[in-house]
């Protein structure tokens, strides 16, 4: 017959493994202990920051909806992370490149620039660097690390976004659709 703590030390450690395998439980169903599920990190290799400037032109395009200005402050690595956050998220909840490579092979291009008085950072993504798409054109492989990609058409393999720093969000760039995309494709081919 078990003694008062011997019943105590009993219970704490069944509740202990109780606990242990519930935590394991959650991890393989994709459920994070907070209660949310999972999201792949994206690679950190394949994202790059540039400077705003070579964002002008898009910028300059897109003014009938929102007014993105070039800007050129430091995006700290703490920011980053929060935008990788946000935006691998973004991707998987609105479904973005479907049937194309796993969420943490994108390549991503980030770029500092106003909205108004807020902060932002214009996220340019794609599925394959130019060198990738187009190699007997002996483009460098690093290119995407100093130059701006520019796709037109390519549907979901390449699209772009606005994270508001100060907001901590990605902002909302088409009104007509029912959820409102943050993250916005090029198109079709």
């Amino acid at each position: 017959m078990e003694t008062g703590r011997q019943f105590i030390m009993s219970a704490s450690r069944r509740c202990f493994r109780g606990l242990i395998f519930a935590i394991y439980a959650m991890l393989l169903a994709g459920v994070d202990a907070r209660g949310g599920d999972t999201t792949p990190a994206l690679d950190p290799d394949r994202g790059v920051v540039l400077p705003s400037a070579l964002a002008d032109g898009f910028f300059k395009q897109h003014r009938a909806n929102v007014i993105l200005q070039v800007d050129e402050w430091q995006i700290t690595p703490d920011e980053l992370s929060l935008v990788d956050g946000a935006l691998a998220t973004a991707l998987k909840e609105e479904r973005i490149g479907q049937g194309l490579p796993a969420l943490p092979h994108y390549y991503r291009q980030y770029l500092p620039g106003r909205l108004r008085q807020s902060r932002i950072v214009f996220v340019n993504g794609f599925v394959q660097t130019e060198s990738e798409m187009f190699p007997d054109r002996e483009i460098p492989a690093d290119r995407w690390r100093h130059q701006l990609v520019v796709a037109y058409g390519g549907g979901c393999g390449f699209w772009y976004g606005v994270y508001i720093v100060d907001e901590s969000r990605f902002l909302v760039l088409d009104h007509k659709n029912a959820n409102g995309r943050r993250i916005i494709c090029n198109g079709p081919k």
